[in-house]
Parts: C-alpha cells; sequence; structure tokens
C-alpha cells in the first residue's frame, strides 16, 4: 500500500520570500523614530550656553535592509577647538568647571541614549512585526 501526501506550498514560499523585505521595512521605520527621538533627547540634555553646542547635534540612519543603525554626532568648534568634544567626554569637570544650565550634562549623547535604549528596542520589536503581519505572518 502506498500513500501520498502532497501539499501545496506556494504561499508559505511567497511569504519566506517576502519576510527579509518585510523585517527591512519595520527596522528602516523603527531606526527613523530612533533617530529622531534620540537627537530630541540629546538636544533636552545637551549644556547650553550660546545654543551652538545643541545646534550642532546631528542623527542620521544609516545602512540598508536590517542591517541600519543611528549614528549621532555632536562637533561644535570654536576657533579649531571641537568644544562639544571636549564637554561630551568630561574635561569641563575634570578642568574644575561647572555646567551653567540646570538638567544639562557633559555626556547628552550618551546620557540620552542609556535613557532611552529599552523603549527603541521595544519599538524596533513593533515595527518588524507589523510589517510581517501586513506581509500575511
Amino acid at each position: 500500500m502506498q500513500i501520498k501526501i502532497r501539499s501545496n506550498i506556494d504561499g508559505l514560499q511567497r511569504l519566506l520570500q517576502q519576510t527579509p523585505d518585510a523585517v527591512g521595512d519595520g527596522v528602516k521605520t523603527a531606526m527613523h523614530d530612533i533617530k529622531s527621538d534620540w537627537q530630541s533627547e540629546a538636544l533636552e540634555v545637551a549644556p547650553v550656553d550660546s545654543g551652538k553646542l545643541r545646534q550642532q547635534i546631528q542623527a542620521k540612519v544609516d545602512g540598508g535592509g536590517i542591517e541600519r543603525g543611528v549614528t549621532i554626532e555632536s562637533n561644535t568648534y570654536n576657533k579649531g577647538f571641537n568644544y562639544a568634544y571636549y564637554i561630551h567626554e568630561g574635561h569641563m569637570a575634570a578642568d574644575g568647571k561647572q555646567l551653567r544650565t540646570t538638567g544639562t550634562v557633559e555626556d547628552y549623547l550618551n546620557h540620552s541614549a542609556d535613557k532611552r535604549v529599552a523603549v527603541w528596542l521595544e519599538w524596533l520589536e513593533e515595527d518588524v512585526k507589523r510589517e510581517l503581519r501586513r506581509k500575511g505572518w
């Protein structure tokens, strides 16, 4: 006796083929939201004197597909001296100087990320799940 079972897995194959694109779309959405949030958070805690430091905080999404990331930087020069780096890396405190504005911190880029990274990971997971559901998973 012989029994044959046949299946039509065309639908499953289509879903599997669409999965990398769906994941990439979810990552793209999340990374753009993370970029905006990180930049906003950094602006809130960056030291203020003339306002130039805050104006120079730049963030961007780089990479493609699922290999995307967010880069944030702050380089503010005065007569060739990068005082954004000086402040961020704690050299003001090391030189016995204090920040002028309450609620600001020297390591404003790291501080803002440390505060939000758990939320950003949730956003990433939710955006990927949302895109997979849209594709039929």
